[in-house]
């Protein structure tokens, strides 16, 4: 504040208005996590009627996109939030052009938004646009066309393009793993989405082998005992399993299935110390506990974790949620196998 009275003082290229904006804008954020959300947004349009003042577009598109989440994520306002990123990205458009690093990231910005709406096929096209420029002013091989990369596979995944979505998901992988530190957390975000689709897919090798990179960053960064550790011990524990499911020979099977089993025994005993052992999180990994075992033929030990499986369902969900309706036909298969 002292600098900003220094007779107009410009600090890194900034009016004394354009500071003003941007430290309102910053102690928006800080008050929201203070949960003062009127006053939170009351500050966010006064720094972004500043910016505008200042005639810093920058800084005003990028207040007005802020804004634009506030009333998607904030307030649940997709109608102002539509309009305040449409206003941003036009604003961003005049004063820049479509072939300038900050049109890229509003166009990618507005795209993710248009994800979250449910318009796809608008999604894509944004978030295309996006990387077309940032390949062009950055070159192919940049961490932020590799993260758009991750976005468009996302989108396409939605969209039930699944090829496309594996193509756009392995490359942002190959640039994240060539750029970022091997054990990145937007390595494993990657991976994990990966070993997901393939699973999706029914391509169990390729499914085992992103999940079991992705434990590895988890381990690495988070350790053990974290529930995104848990989660990806659970997704690679199922994955074993459909791989084990595939009839490759009973010595092969025998090993894949004990290493399913380990796997969710682990992710099982994360959450149960994490969380309770009644919690919703626990009833899957009993369930899909109780499929190990059956597929190993041990009927006595499926049958309790179909019960705990059942029980917790019931708890949370009552009679007629469907995860009810399935253990409770596993249930029943383990009670024949018996």
């Amino acid at each position: 504040e002292e600098m900003v009275q220094k007779n107009g003082a410009r600090v890194d290229g900034l009016s004394g208005e354009a500071m003003r904006a941007e430290l309102l804008g910053t102690l928006s954020g800080v008050l929201y996590q203070q949960g003062l959300c009127q006053e939170s947004e009351a500050m966010l349009w006064q720094a972004r009627q500043l910016a505008k003042s200042a005639g810093h577009a920058q800084l005003y598109v990028k207040l007005t996109c802020d804004l634009a989440q506030f009333n998607y994520k904030r307030k649940g306002n997709m109608q102002a939030a539509e309009k305040h990123f449409k206003e941003g990205l036009g604003s961003c458009m005049k004063t820049h052009g479509l072939e300038h690093i900050d049109t890229a990231s509003t166009l990618e910005a507005v795209g993710l938004f248009y994800a979250q709406k449910g318009d796809l096929q608008e999604a894509s096209r944004l978030i295309t646009d996006a990387i077309k420029v940032r390949k062009k002013l950055l070159g192919r091989e940049h961490a932020s066309v590799a993260e758009a990369y991750h976005n468009l596979g996302t989108v396409q995944e939605r969209l039930q393009n699944h090829g496309n979505a594996v193509n756009f998901y392995e490359d942002a992988l190959l640039m994240k793993r060539k750029l970022l530190p091997k054990r990145h957390v937007s390595i494993a975000e990657t991976e994990h989405r990966l070993g997901a689709l393939y699973r999706k897919m029914r391509r169990h090798e390729d499914s085992v082998r992103h999940f079991r990179g992705c434990l590895g960053g988890c381990l690495e960064t988070i350790g053990e005992h974290h529930e995104s550790t848990a989660s990806v011990l659970h997704n690679l524990g199922q994955a074993t399993l459909a791989l084990a499911s595939r009839g490759r020979g009973e010595a092969a099977q025998s090993r894949t299935l004990d290493e399913a089993q380990g796997f969710l025994e682990r992710a099982l005993a994360i959450r149960v110390s994490l969380f309770h052992k009644k919690h919703v999180c626990v009833a899957d990994c009993h369930g899909d506990l109780g499929r190990v075992r059956f597929e190993k033929r041990e009927a006595k030990e499926a049958e309790l974790h179909f019960w705990s499986a059942l029980r917790i369902c019931k708890k949370h969900h009552g009679r007629k949620h469907p995860d009810v309706a399935l253990w409770s036909l596993w249930l029943r298969k383990g009670q024949l196998q018996r």
